[in-house]
């Protein structure tokens, strides 16, 4: 299959990656009235250039994505429960995202997973204002999922870039 455009020009992981935004806002926006914001991001940050990379790449950030819902879960409801002053807030957000670092380097060995699991950390504390952090947390994971499933499916389904055709 040949796509429709000039390859050497933009680049199949260029091409892929934006079908992949494409459908994540299509499908989460247009669709399910979801925000596609996590979804699209997801979607840019697990782009490799083979199918097989990014598969690898896909299961680490979802690794990442798991744990940084988790640590922003926790965290959301101490603020919730403590004192949600802007000072509180601002004190969790930072002493939290040094628990998603250490946790995806020491704990799940994983520091690829890193940059996603912060991303969706803050997500979660930064955004939820007075939203219900179970429900909040369980969303900015599974449309972070979402998105990475997308990118995943279409590297695999588009044909490969002519170096790792080779």
């Amino acid at each position: 299959m040949r796509l429709p455009f000039n390859s050497d020009y933009l680049g199949n992981k260029n091409f892929k990656t934006a079908v992949s935004v494409f459908l994540c806002v299509l499908i989460l926006n247009v669709y399910l009235h979801e925000n596609s914001f996590y979804a699209a991001i997801a979607s840019v940050s697990c782009s490799q250039s083979s199918p097989g990379s990014s598969l690898k790449s896909g299961i680490s950030r979802t690794i990442g994505t798991s744990w940084g819902g988790f640590i922003g879960l926790v965290f959301s409801i101490l603020i919730i429960h403590g004192e949600p002053t802007r000072f509180v807030q601002a004190f969790y957000t930072g002493i939290g995202i040094g628990f998603v670092i250490l946790g995806c380097i020491k704990l799940l060995n994983k520091p690829s997973s890193c940059t996603i699991a912060c991303i969706v950390y803050l997500g979660i504390i930064v955004n939820m204002n007075g939203r219900d952090p179970y429900f909040w947390a369980i969303n900015r994971v599974l449309t972070t999922i979402f998105g990475i499933f997308i990118t995943v499916t279409v590297h695999a389904l588009l044909p490969p870039d002519k170096e790792n055709n080779k």
